[in-house]
């Protein structure tokens, strides 16, 4: 089964790109940056060179796997792997899950709204670069993890020492490592704590070292401003997709937000008033959740769909904990198994309905034809270089003429 779930997923996850395709297209820095360096440098010269001053483990070690291959490849294999990662921390969460959620159901839908996610298709799905979001979401069902099965306990491990070295906001799982650390003995308990803790540290020093810094920081901390912004971009999101909310400006959008928001508060009383045992992971998820969005938000002022990855992912991981026990271990009645089925087909109707959303990488230039055409450049010009657009426009990546490979008369699909 976690096989097919892993087939799968990838599949499904590299089926929802329109357009041109997640196969045959480029995105951003997957190769204007990580490709372009790996191709160009040793492998540890690029992994030791902050980008926007910290370092980006995962993205790296993927682009020199890529850089590897032939390079008619490379964004098929970005994509594929990419998507193969996403798969693989929604089967992560299925397993370590299990000690907080157990109804099977319950957490197949979990595992499954990994890839179904319905945010962040514009820049987040089969994507290296933006791959820490779902790695640091993983990382929280891991540190909430009990486990001594030896390759359960190497997987979260790493799991968690990637996220750390990839994006420096993984910092927010301090709290639950050092809680972790203290409340658990021996190395099998305290190792999940370790490996987080180890990647930071890793990570930090990058960043003390590092001359680079990012120069879209706005920070923005009014509460109010905050709280809507997390209303809209995270509650809302979840509850409709992307595809309602992506315009906050249209009427339409507005009225599917605010009907999101009356649902989930329905929900959470009925969930409240239901007189089910507390369960303190339902809490952390909850406050997981808005931490993971107010970091990356509030330092930038910027709520690109990306940001909400993480956030969503998580309420839904706190939805799914609480509801656990209104499924578990209860004979429902017609009424509350009527309810039920109709919980399933709403979620359902949103995941489809936003299975596919236009992007820019959709409109955006094949890799296939811009490699023929960077290829034709360098035998009828005699060049030593050649620049090759990626997608979104603006972005490129510079191949040398040896690397990119002799002209072709061929034309790609």
């Amino acid at each position: 089964m976690a096989l097919a779930f892993l087939a799968v997923g990838t599949g499904m996850g590299l089926a929802r790109q329109g357009g041109a395709g997640a196969l045959d297209t480029l995105y951003a820095e997957d190769g204007q940056v990580f490709l372009g360096q790996a191709l160009g440098d040793s492998p540890v010269d690029a992994f030791s060179t902050p980008y926007v001053g910290y370092f980006h483990a995962v993205p790296r070690l993927i682009a020199e796997v890529v850089a590897a291959a032939p390079l008619e490849s490379a964004a098929a294999l970005f994509a594929s792997i990419s998507a193969f990662v996403v798969a693989c921390v929604g089967l992560l969460v299925y397993r370590a899950s299990a000690s907080h959620i157990e109804s099977r159901l319950v957490r197949s839908l979990l595992a499954a709204s990994v890839v179904l996610i319905p945010v962040g298709q514009r820049d987040a799905l089969n994507n290296a670069a933006n791959l820490h979001w779902f790695l640091m979401f993983g990382g929280v069902w891991v540190l909430l993890w009990r486990t001594d099965v030896v390759w359960e306990l190497a997987a979260g491990s790493m799991v968690l020492f990637l996220a750390a070295l990839s994006d420096p906001i993984t910092i927010v799982l301090v709290p639950i490592a050092v809680a972790r650390l203290v409340a658990l003995k021996g190395v099998q308990g305290r190792i999940f704590s370790f490996a987080c803790l180890a990647g930071l540290a890793v990570q930090l020093v990058a960043i003390l070292l590092s001359d680079a810094r990012r120069e879209d920081l706005s920070p923005t901390f009014n509460p109010i401003e905050l709280a809507v912004l997390y209303g809209y971009w995270v509650v809302a999101a979840a509850m409709v997709g992307i595809r309602f909310v992506a315009d906050p400006r249209a009427r339409s959008n507005q009225a599917a937000a605010v009907a999101a928001l009356l649902v989930a508060a329905v929900i959470a009383v009925g969930i409240l008033r239901a007189g089910t045992r507390f369960k303190p992971a339902v809490a952390v998820l909850f406050v997981m959740s808005v931490l993971f969005y107010l970091a990356p938000v509030a330092p930038t002022g910027g709520s690109p769909q990306r940001y909400a990855v993480a956030p969503v992912l998580l309420l839904f991981s706190g939805i799914a904990c609480a509801a656990d026990v209104l499924v578990v271990g209860r004979q429902m009645t017609p009424r509350q198994r009527s309810a039920w089925t109709a919980c399933l087909l709403m979620i359902v109707a949103i995941w489809g309905a936003n299975f596919r959303v236009a992007n820019e990488r959709g409109r955006g230039q094949r890799w296939s034809a811009a490699l023929v055409q960077a290829r034709s450049t360098c035998s009828e010009e005699s060049a030593s270089d050649v620049t090759v657009p990626i997608t979104p426009p603006g972005w490129h990546i510079t191949l040398p003429c040896a690397v990119a490979g002799p002209s072709s008369t061929s034309t790609p699909r």
